[in-house]
């Protein structure tokens, strides 16, 4: 098992490579998804504390702040790469181009006109400004 998915079939993350170990690989892949340590250390039946160390070990290898450098790190590396990118490589190498552009209705143009600007309803109450007397007797 060189190769592991998410759940949801969008990442995918090579265990075998030169920068990490395959566990940091899984931890790292899990913390982009944004599972917590212990959900890390549920599913692999460790404590969170083996899991907590484990990445602490892979930042300060390469010297990262944060677990969010360390994933952007591997997706630049490509050890996590996502797999929708090769679902619409293979949708367009045999469909052709596709129109994914939202909200077009009918025959009128998806592009909108630069000079209509939106109005935003303001949902505040104003309240009329009374003058206040004060009677001194």
């Amino acid at each position: 098992m060189d190769v592991i998915t998410d759940p949801a079939g969008r990442w995918k993350a090579h265990l075998k490579n030169s920068y990490i170990s395959p566990r940091a690989t899984q931890y790292a892949l899990w913390s982009l998804l944004g599972l917590s340590d212990k959900q890390m250390a549920r599913d692999v039946g460790v404590s969170p504390d083996t899991v907590s160390k484990t990445i602490k070990s892979a930042l300060h290898k390469y010297d990262y702040k944060s677990r969010t450098q360390l994933v952007a790190e591997l997706i630049r590396h490509k050890v996590i790469e996502p797999i929708f990118l090769l679902i619409l490589a293979f949708t367009l190498a045999f469909i052709g181009p596709v129109d994914i552009r939202i909200g077009i209705k009918g025959s009128e143009s998806p592009i909108r006109d630069p000079m209509r600007r939106l109005r935003r309803v303001s949902t505040a109450r104003r309240t009329e400004q009374t003058p206040i007397t004060l009677h001194i007797s």
